[in-house]
């Protein structure tokens, strides 16, 4: 699983790891986390939780099941 972390909220990622696999690269001055797990819901609501502090690049799998949820949620408040 990659994902881009945004400016604001690069230090969280350098200093608390989410998973034993995280890895980091700067890639054209933007910080790409890479961790290697199972897509689960608890990684879901984790994911969720950064809110538009990170983008998911990576798999397509994630990012539909993420979006899937995100439809649900918005379901709650309109």
């Amino acid at each position: 699983i990659r994902f881009m972390v945004h400016k604001n909220f690069e230090h969280h990622f350098l200093n608390n790891k989410i998973h034993h696999s995280q890895k980091h690269e700067m890639v054209y001055n933007d910080l790409i986390v890479s961790i290697k797990c199972y897509i689960t819901k608890e990684l879901i609501a984790k994911i969720l939780s950064y809110g538009h502090n990170i983008t998911i690049i990576s798999p397509q799998e994630l990012i539909e099941k993420l979006n899937k949820e995100i439809d649900l949620i918005k379901k709650n408040y309109i």
